[in-house]
């Protein structure tokens, strides 16, 4: 049941575009086999009514040469003469040309339709009007009829008339419509079944996708929509879109479990270690209880840094949203750098502004963020670097630009741990790092939108961060 479930609405899906195309099929086919209907009607009653009007026109040519020395009365000279005229226009199997003399049976032609000649026999043609096309019903059917007068010496002597048989031209056209109408449903019919073969092809991605996105959860996001190959339609490029959406979430995931349990291991350690110094406090026993209250000081604060970068790398979003910019220039921002790492007791370590940056103007930048930035930056050698290892942080850039270096003539970075420098508690170590030094300087980066430039080898370590100023998110910034 629950599967039955699942799959209805997708297949309802294809299911209701079928019958949709295949209404729109069927309209579309229905009014053309229509159309070519009524044009065989029309151009049947046209192709009549030009015999019948050539016919006419036959009979106006020869009726003067043929009539002009018949005496005047003379009624059996002029059946005789009427009778020769017919018999050089032996009529066909579409129209039937009748003279009628008064007071004689009416002459016609040897060869035309069957049911004209029974109307003929019967005497159930009708007269029509002299010198009009008309379509006359009659027991055997629609009749296209032309009547002309016969004149002698300008006195009418008989009449001339032709007829069509206009059933006949709804019959043909009664044969097209029936074809067409085969033909039409022949084509109709494999059309739907193409069509539904094509759209539950096409669908099918739509479906592995909702099943995927059914089974897909934090526990489980190894599942994958079917590679569509070289498939290159709207619903392929979806399905390699999902792969890599369910790919980035994966290893985010992946990323955040690694991050937790790092967490979880950096604060076990200083909270045990308090933990115990308190309780040997608190006991009684402890050898040296101020040694032990400045250790648990300490570790305190080393929880309270955990925390604070913690705090910042769950604010950072990549938008600038959590950021307090404000304009300030290089030099100061050099001056306040100095001014933190001097309270650190970091006092060997050259903060600079680069020559031509002192009078570049003022950047757009949160300068808290771009200090302890740098700060961490400059920590992060003196820990990780022998002592006296030569070092300095440059700030410059050019324009609206901000850029923060710090370099190090030291050994440089382990060659494991270079690709993933920037990420969480990787190469952490060092009395009193957290793990998250450079982390924080990669997302205060990226905040700004900027990026973080590491170069290290043997002879040392260059760590840049360069942001863009009000080229980057900080332009549309609420002051």
């Amino acid at each position: 049941m629950t599967s039955r479930r699942r799959w209805a609405p997708l297949s309802s899906t294809w299911l209701r575009v079928t019958v949709l195309a295949a209404a729109v099929l069927a309209a579309a086919l229905a009014s053309t086999v229509l159309l070519a209907w009524r044009l065989a009607t029309v151009q049947g009653v046209e192709d009549l009514d030009d015999l019948l009007v050539r016919e006419r026109d036959v009979l106006a040519a020869t009726a003067d040469p043929l009539l002009e020395d018949v005496p005047p009365g003379d009624r059996d000279a002029l059946v005789e003469r009427l009778a020769t005229y017919l018999g050089t226009q032996p009529g066909s199997d579409r129209h039937l040309t009748v003279v009628t003399v008064e007071g004689r049976p009416p002459l016609y032609t040897e060869v035309g339709p069957a049911r004209l000649v029974v109307l003929v026999d019967r005497g159930e043609l009708p007269d029509g009007t002299p010198g009009r096309l008309e379509t006359a019903e009659t027991a055997e059917g629609p009749v296209r009829v032309l009547t002309t007068p016969i004149e002698v010496g300008g006195e009418p002597v008989a009449t001339f008339a032709v007829y069509g048989w206009a059933g006949g031209v709804e019959q043909e056209a009664g044969t097209v419509l029936r074809l067409g109408g085969l033909a039409a449903l022949g084509v109709g019919a494999l059309g739907v079944v193409v069509l539904a073969g094509a759209l539950r092809a096409a669908t099918a991605p739509l479906r592995s996708l909702h099943d995927a996105a059914d089974r897909a959860g934090v526990a489980d996001l190894g599942v994958r929509v079917p590679d569509p190959g070289a498939r290159r339609d709207d619903v392929a490029d979806l399905s390699r879109a999902f792969n890599r959406m369910l790919g980035r979430l994966e290893r985010e995931v992946e990323a955040r479990g690694a991050l937790f349990a790092s967490v979880s291991h950096e604060l076990r350690t200083p909270v045990a270690v308090a933990r115990g110094h308190v309780e040997l406090v608190e006991s009684g026993t402890a050898k040296d209880p101020q040694a032990s209250l400045r250790l648990v000081h300490a570790e305190l604060g080393r929880l309270s840094r955990l925390l604070d970068d913690l705090m910042l790398l769950a604010a950072a979003r990549g938008d600038g949203s959590w950021l307090a910019p404000r304009r300030v220039t290089r030099a100061w921002l050099a001056d306040e750098v100095a001014v933190r790492l001097d309270g650190l007791g970091i006092r060997d370590l050259a903060v600079t502004v680069e020559p031509g940056a002192e009078t570049g103007g003022t950047v757009l930048v949160d300068p808290d963020r771009m200090i302890q930035a740098a700060v961490n930056l400059a920590v992060n050698v003196r820990r990780h670097t022998p002592a006296g290892t030569p070092a300095e942080v440059l700030v410059g850039g050019t324009g609206p630009a901000l850029a923060i270096t710090v370099r190090d003539e030291g050994p440089g970075i382990p060659e494991e741990l270079r690709e993933r420098i920037l990420e969480p508690f990787v190469g952490r170590g060092g009395r009193g790092s957290t793990g998250l030094g450079l982390a924080v300087v990669h997302a205060v980066a990226q905040a700004h939108g900027g990026r973080v430039d590491v170069v290290t080898g043997p002879g040392g370590t260059v760590v840049s961060v360069f942001v863009p100023g009000v080229g980057g998110p900080l332009a549309a910034a609420t002051w």
